[in-house]
């Protein structure tokens, strides 16, 4: 205690110094004359009283000017701007008010596009077009003009090889398709309208019929056989020898001849037998088959045979050599297109000897004026 004595001496020494000059100054003896408290020193800071923002509200009619820091919120010195009735505390170095705007910038990057918005209401409807002009007639066609836009014309009638109705309906005129107007290999076989079948080897008749090709000049049809060919089937069953297509409602001259020879030396019988069949209808009015100088007459055909040699009790044997064997001289008069054929086959008492069909059998038929 008696070592304290001596400063706290010299501490009211200095207060009272200081007080009768009406200033105080701390670490200073000469403290600022303008300031009623001097703190001076290079190492240290004026600390004033801390405190949080209710505590601060609650200080008891705070003076003008009071200072003090605040801890929480916006901490920072805060002074009583206002009166101690009404304290207004404002925040030392807050925002001032706005300054004048400065000068414009430049202009910055244009921004992305946004998106697309609504769309808006539809327009009003726009006036009329001046639209087609009416025809004159039904079914006439509107047609583009030559130049450029291409703009539809007057409405036309439809000239020429064909007709246009007001249904849409395209007619082709009479004789209007000549072959000067059809392509080169344009027309096939298959858009024909005919019966039978197209070949090489058949021709199309004027019935709409496809039909064998014969021999023929002018009105004479002609066939013979270029071949031999051997017989080894046995009558009821025939094999065709020659045949010749006739159109309806004709009249024909029949000639023809078949030859045949014996195939081999065997012995028992070398019979055969022939007949004629026709595939439409046909009557023999005059003539017959001339068989080994004997006659055979006969009225009609039909698809089964008529002429019939073994029928008719004829026994026609075949030899090593060759010679006629089945005459035809007659007078055929159809009433319906067909096939005139001659069949053969073994008699039916030949149950072993085949023959040969030999070429240079013929068949001609002639038409005759009536």
């Amino acid at each position: 205690m008696k070592k304290r004595l001596p400063y706290l001496l010299a501490a009211l020494l200095g207060a009272t110094t200081a007080f009768a000059q009406q200033n105080v100054g701390i670490n200073t003896t000469t403290p600022d004359a303008s300031a009623a408290l001097d703190v001076t020193s290079t190492n240290k800071g004026v600390l004033v009283p801390r405190m949080n923002q209710s505590q601060r509200a609650g200080i008891s009619n705070p003076a003008t000017g009071l200072l003090i820091w605040q801890t929480d919120g916006t901490s920072g010195f805060y002074y009583n701007a206002g009166t101690p009735a009404s304290p207004s505390w404002i925040q030392l170095g807050a925002q001032g008010p706005q300054g004048i705007q400065g000068i414009q910038g430049i202009t910055g990057v244009t921004g992305a596009t946004g998106p697309q918005g609504q769309t808006g209401p539809a327009g009003a409807t726009g006036p009329a077009g001046p639209g087609f002009a009416n025809g004159t007639a039904g079914g006439q066609v509107y047609l583009t003009s030559s130049t450029s836009p291409f703009a539809p014309q007057a409405p036309q009638s439809v000239s020429g090889d064909i007709s246009i109705t007001s249904a849409g309906v395209v007619t082709v005129g009479s004789n209007a398709i000549t072959s000067g107007k059809i392509a080169n290999n344009a027309v096939l076989l298959g858009k024909i309208n005919a019966t039978g079948t197209p070949g090489a080897s058949n021709f199309l008749r004027g019935d709409g019929t496809w039909s064998a090709v014969t021999a023929s000049s002018g009105t004479t049809k002609y066939v013979t056989r270029t071949t031999d060919t051997d017989v080894t089937i046995q009558a009821p069953t025939y094999v065709d020898a020659l045949g010749v297509s006739l159109e309806a409602n004709k009249r024909y001259l029949i000639r023809g001849k078949i030859l045949t020879t014996k195939i081999g030396t065997a012995s028992g019988s070398t019979g055969a037998t022939y007949r004629l069949t026709y595939s439409g209808a046909a009557t023999t009015p005059v003539g017959g088959i001339i068989v080994n100088g004997s006659y055979i007459p006969g009225s009609a055909f039909n698809s089964t045979g008529t002429h019939d040699t073994e029928s008719a009790g004829f026994g026609i044997s075949n030899t090593t050599s060759i010679s006629p064997r089945y005459d035809v001289e007659m007078l055929v008069v159809t009433t319906s297109a067909g096939t005139l054929m001659i069949q053969t086959g073994r008699q039916t008492t030949n149950n072993v000897n085949n023959y040969t069909l030999k070429t240079g059998s013929y068949l001609v038929a002639t038409e005759i004026q009536q």
